[in-house]
């Protein structure tokens, strides 16, 4: 009885072991995907390292598929490509996006610089827009005004003239005034 329980024991350890050795295959395949991707887009294809990467079935059966790297003719024109070349690719990898990542926060930083120009500007239009309907609304004002006066010319020409004509017959009036006053009634 002990002797089955150890061996369901081993078989549940050893299913486990398998379960995470197929998910362990799947990522590291989906991680050669990547690498594959890369060489392609650096035009390598034709290399060692990339002739090797796309020869990889996309869904790899069996265990230890990844080991041929580990091989003595690994690296060789006609082997398959050695850890050591497929780990430089990841450098590369590494250092492009090193790259991107930075010129992406350099974008990034231009763009909210861009974004507050945009902003700093917007407000400056406004300002010029404000200041232009001002000086429309004087200049609106001050052609009412000369309008008002050409229309009000002649009133005012003779307000003026009735002005002096005041000026002018002040003393018969005041003389009239005082006549009046020093009048019997």
């Amino acid at each position: 009885m002990d002797e089955l329980r150890d061996l369901a024991e081993l078989r549940e350890r050893q299913d486990r072991q398998r379960n995470e050795l197929e998910t362990a295959s799947a990522e590291l395949r989906g991680a050669q995907a990547k690498l594959s991707s890369f060489v392609v887009a650096q035009c390598e294809a034709s290399t060692v390292v990339g002739r090797y990467l796309l020869a990889l079935p996309e869904r790899p059966e069996g265990e230890g598929w990844w080991t041929e790297v580990y091989l003595p003719e690994a690296g060789e024109e006609d082997g398959p490509a050695s850890l050591d070349q497929l780990l430089a690719v990841v450098d590369r990898v590494f250092a492009t996006d090193q790259t991107t990542r930075t010129q992406l926060e350099r974008r990034a930083a231009l763009v909210v610089e861009r974004d507050d120009l945009l902003a700093r500007q917007r407000h400056v239009d406004q300002r010029k827009q404000a200041r232009q309907r001002i000086i429309d609304d004087d200049d609106a004002a001050r052609g009412s005004i000369a309008a008002f006066d050409a229309a009000d010319a002649r009133l005012i020409a003779d307000a003026e003239q009735e002005r002096l004509d005041i000026l002018r017959d002040s003393p018969i009036r005041t003389t009239y005034d005082a006549f009046l006053v020093s009048a019997p009634i």
